[in-house]
């Protein structure tokens, strides 16, 4: 290897790793938006909680909306047929108090992702 090329390597090698970890980083699914909305006080549980994702959704993995009392309130968890990057979880009763949601993906990359929002139920 000549000379020039061994000053040259290091600076490739660097920016190939940034590229590629950006790229890595990039295919990921952050959360764009729920409804309800982080730390929102609704006047009851939603009948559909939705999860909007950055990103597509290639599978689907626990999701659960748990009470003050610790009880899970989802009935059902699904993709939503006209968005992609949605999911829709619906749940069914639930009185006043904090709801706290946890929800699992695999993301159309195939990297799982995760994470928890929560939300208040105001009392009548």
């Amino acid at each position: 290897m000549t000379a020039a090329l061994r000053r040259l390597a290091p600076p490739v090698a660097v920016a190939a790793i940034l590229v590629a970890g950006a790229g890595g980083a990039a295919a990921h699914s952050g959360v764009a938006a729920t409804s309800p909305r982080a730390g929102a006080v609704v006047p009851s549980l939603p009948s559909t909680i939705r999860i909007t994702f950055t990103g597509l959704i290639g599978g689907v993995g626990p999701v659960t909306v748990r009470d003050t009392r610790g009880r899970n309130r989802v009935v059902a968890v699904r993709r939503n047929p006209r968005n992609a990057s949605q999911l829709l979880v619906r749940t069914r009763g639930g009185g006043a108090g904090r709801f706290t949601v946890r929800w699992r993906i695999v993301a159309a990359d195939g990297h799982p992702q995760s994470g928890t929002f929560a939300f208040r139920v105001r009392r009548r």
